[in-house]
């Protein structure tokens, strides 16, 4: 800048002088906050060499700015191989616009992580048109990313409950109609359908469900006792049911129809552990001390001598939706609404299970006044 006035002389090279001046601190303020935003901040050459990357490219990308600088390519290069199209398409619009141009899309990270990074440039001209590289930033937005995915699961879940509640609302309109008569006519069934729909319809409305509990003073085993009968309709005529009960009472704080339909779920699924038949045997434990220190508790277990499962399947059983069973069998919904409803009694339930050597759900309820 010294010597461009002494080329120029006079008036005009003070001029040029200015400019150039200018223009240095106008590069020095840009490079000051390029190097303190959190953005990585890159500056293309038209050539498409890096001409400038700012220090936090290191943080969004696992790459230091010499590097990148060293290898432009690499910038291309960790874009997730789902996202290649888009960007291609990004980089043919930038051609043919002097517009900013934005894209979201997925990086691969230096250690393997995919992350998401919004992408903002534009290209820059000299005073006279001629083209002097695109400026450009990548921002981190993984975590604005996960909490769109996880408003948007919430919302799918509550149009969920929506239209659950109204199927099973209709459905149990029709079940109505149909099982009051079907029970005239016969009082067991080999192949129950009627009531796996109207099971269908009982966890339909507890996923849409906004009632409280109608918790009262209760015995777990009177519970029990009083849904053996519907318990053994369920099991199937191939399946045995056992009940083992000690002789103290058990005293709990309860919703016994909502209890019951635990019970059912879970001797459902026991029921179709065993396509063969086989025993399923609810069996009760005297009243213990609470694990850790808690407050005593009452335990119950229903066991089958079903197939088992592996441990994977034990992991995700809980999950709504979740099932091995083939299209039209099964919807997964039952262990989900068992394990809630415990839950929702301040109790816990467990599973444990081997391949070919049944399953044992374990249920555990705080016993009244303990």
């Amino acid at each position: 800048s010294f010597v461009v006035p002494l080329l120029f002389g006079g008036t005009a090279g003070a001029l040029v002088g200015e400019a150039f001046r200018r223009l240095r601190a106008s590069e020095e303020r840009y490079r000051t906050v390029a190097e303190q935003a959190a953005e990585m901040i890159f500056w293309r050459t038209p050539e498409g060499g890096l001409r400038y990357v700012s220090p936090s490219a290191e943080a969004v990308t696992g790459w230091s700015p010499e590097e990148l600088t060293a290898d432009p390519g690499l910038l291309e290069r960790m874009v997730h191989p789902e996202d290649h199209a888009a960007c291609q398409a990004h980089r043919h619009g930038l051609r043919q616009s002097c517009e900013v141009q934005a894209l979201e899309f997925r990086i691969l990270r230096r250690d393997g992580a995919v992350r998401w990074v919004s992408h903002v440039c534009r290209p820059v001209s000299g005073p006279r048109g001629e083209p002097l590289g695109i400026r450009g930033a990548h921002t981190d937005i993984t975590e604005r990313k996960r909490l769109e995915q996880q408003l948007q699961q919430a919302q799918r879940l509550e149009a969920l409950g929506q239209l659950a509640g109204g199927v099973a609302h209709d459905l149990r309109n029709v079940l109505t109609a149909v099982l009051g008569p079907a029970s005239l006519i016969a009082s067991e069934s080999r192949d129950p359908a009627g009531q796996r729909a109207a099971a269908l319809a009982r966890d339909l409305l507890d996923v849409a469900r906004r009632e409280p509990l109608q918790l009262r003073a209760a015995d777990l085993q009177d519970v029990v006792r009083g849904a053996e009968r519907l318990l053994q309709r369920v099991a199937g005529p191939r399946v045995r049911l056992e009940v083992r009960a000690p002789a103290a009472p058990l005293p709990v704080l309860a919703d016994p129809g909502r209890l019951e339909q635990v019970l059912l779920n879970l001797v459902a699924n026991a029921r179709d552990a065993m396509p063969d038949g086989g025993t399923v045997t609810l069996a009760f434990s005297h009243p213990e001390p609470g694990r850790g220190g808690a407050q005593a508790e009452a335990c119950l277990t229903v066991s089958d001598t079903g197939h088992g499962m592996d441990p994977g399947t034990c992991q995700r059983i809980f999950e709504p939706f979740f099932t091995t069973k083939p299209p039209g069998r099964g919807t997964g919904l039952g262990l989900a609404v068992a394990h809630r409803i415990v839950r929702e009694h301040h109790g816990s339930l467990s599973v444990e299970s081997t391949p070919g050597s049944g399953t044992t759900f374990t249920l555990w309820l705080p016993l009244r006044g303990a």
